[in-house]
């Protein structure tokens, strides 16, 4: 049985994803599909995974913020699609 394909994109916000500025990746063989995301300005950025042929989808929120001991980046960033209800 194939795995699920997710489309990855941005909602708002400056992001780069690992795999492009938007892309769709083969879920592995525990439903999870990943990639890194790395803030392009501070603020809020908004993202979502949305499964191609099923529809599950997770949408999040995270802030981008400068700090003085910035933590390494990127930041990887796990969104499991679920159905919708």
């Amino acid at each position: 049985m194939p795995y699920a394909a997710v489309n990855f994109h941005v909602i708002s916000g400056t992001v780069t994803f690992g795999c492009a500025a938007s892309c769709t990746l083969t879920a592995d063989s525990t439903g999870l599909a990943q990639t890194t995301v790395t803030g392009g300005a501070a603020g809020i950025l908004q993202l979502s995974a949305i499964e191609i042929t099923g529809g599950a989808f997770v949408q999040v929120s995270i802030t981008d913020t400068p700090l003085s001991a910035p933590l390494p980046s990127p930041t990887q960033l796990n969104m499991s699609p679920r159905a919708r209800p």
